[in-house]
């Protein structure tokens, strides 16, 4: 009855074999009732009858298919409840200073402060049009203020504060692949996102868009390894407006991002690995660029409540429109920290410390950078 989708009358048989004195048969009968229920996504029932299955059974094997379909009912009724949950709105707001340090000339020292304090906001509006197979678009607006003070060692300082304003349409589909588990997972997103950013109109203002595909993966070799392989694609193309027309620039940039997770222990550590190619051909002699980027960054919940983050990034850039060659090498070190308040509350602390060498006029630069953000979702 059950292989031919008959699964209400595949139950009222089988509770006939809850009634044996025989644990083996009334072991096996929970499980096939909880199959049952699972398919006519009864998961509250499914799992009452596959944990009562679990508590009389003595056979491994099926011990172990058991806890398969338990882990998966329990997936499927989180993603139900979340299914009912058409509207989500979050926002984050925070802020961060900036110290970045620059050597303007390889021979004498001529260093100066572009030093900036920001603020930092956004918000997020998410709609579930389609639950069936988990399929979301997910309309996205953020906006970031920043003030910053610039002291030139060489110059008078200067004050300049800039708005930048976000906007981005991501349509994600989410659908089970089961290649080790039934908990597997595949995530094919599509997105495009604008970002403005005017300035003094003495200078300039660019504008930047971006059109990318990420493919996201999760898969449950084990119980305390979960691999999360990330394949993401981005074409970007932006342009810088100035004053005087003839001065204007545009860029097109193709960027490939190979992200790694490996969850290596039931309490969440995780190990992430990235390797990223990216591609910047512009106009001019200024902008154009290969760049290449590696990074590991070790997560690990230490303390209850708290999710500590170390991450080492090296970056380098070689310039292929310039009438000298320049390659540019860029170390960072990262170390976050969040603290989960509630469910859906977050606070963030984030420390950085960059250095960069090149071969140019501009042989090095220091940057230290901190900031402190707090988010926040609603469902309705």
């Amino acid at each position: 009855m059950i292989k031919q989708k008959k699964y209400s009358e595949a139950i009222v048989v089988l509770e006939t074999g809850i009634q044996s004195q025989d644990p083996k048969i009334q072991a096996k009968s929970y499980y096939l009732i909880g199959i049952s229920n699972y398919q006519i996504e009864n998961y509250s029932g499914a799992l009452n009858s596959f944990e009562t299955a679990l508590d009389i059974s003595t056979d491994v094997k099926l011990d172990k298919k058991i806890d398969e379909y338990i882990d998966a009912t329990i997936q499927m009724q989180n993603f139900e409840e979340s299914g009912k949950l058409k509207n989500k709105f979050s926002y984050f707001v925070g802020a961060g200073y900036d110290s970045n340090i620059l050597n303007l000339n390889k021979d004498n020292f001529i260093g100066t402060d572009l030093g900036s304090y920001s603020a930092i906001y956004g918000l997020t509006y998410a709609r579930t049009i389609l639950r069936d197979i988990d399929y979301q678009i997910i309309p996205e607006l953020s906006v970031s203020d920043s003030y910053s003070l610039n002291t030139s060692f060489a110059a008078n300082s200067t004050t300049q504060s800039t708005d930048a304003l976000q906007a981005g349409f991501l349509m994600p589909l989410q659908f089970g692949v089961n290649i080790f588990s039934k908990s597997d997972l595949m995530t094919p997103q599509f997105g495009f996102k604008a970002l403005y950013l005017p300035t003094d109109s003495s200078k300039r203002s660019l504008a930047f868009t971006s059109i990318y595909f990420a493919l996201k993966n999760i898969f449950s070799v084990s119980e305390s390894y979960i691999f999360m392989p990330n394949l993401i694609y981005s074409i970007d193309s932006s342009t810088l407006t100035y004053a005087d027309p003839a001065d204007n620039q545009s860029a097109k940039r193709a960027e490939l991002d190979l992200y790694n997770t490996f969850l290596i222990s039931e309490q969440k550590h995780k190990i992430n690995l990235n390797l990223s190619a990216e591609q910047n051909t512009a106009d001019g002699d200024n902008s154009s660029y290969n760049k290449i980027t590696a990074a590991i960054e070790i997560r690990t919940p230490m303390i209850e409540t708290f999710d500590i983050g170390f991450q080492i990034k090296n970056v380098q850039t070689d310039y292929t429109k310039r009438t000298t060659e320049r390659n540019d090498k860029t170390n960072s070190i990262t170390v976050d920290v969040l603290k989960k308040i509630t469910a859906e509350q977050n606070l963030t602390f984030n420390l950085s410390q960059t250095t960069k060498a090149s071969n140019s006029v501009i042989n090095a630069y220091q940057d230290i950078s901190f900031s402190v953000v707090f988010s926040d979702a609603y469902s309705f």
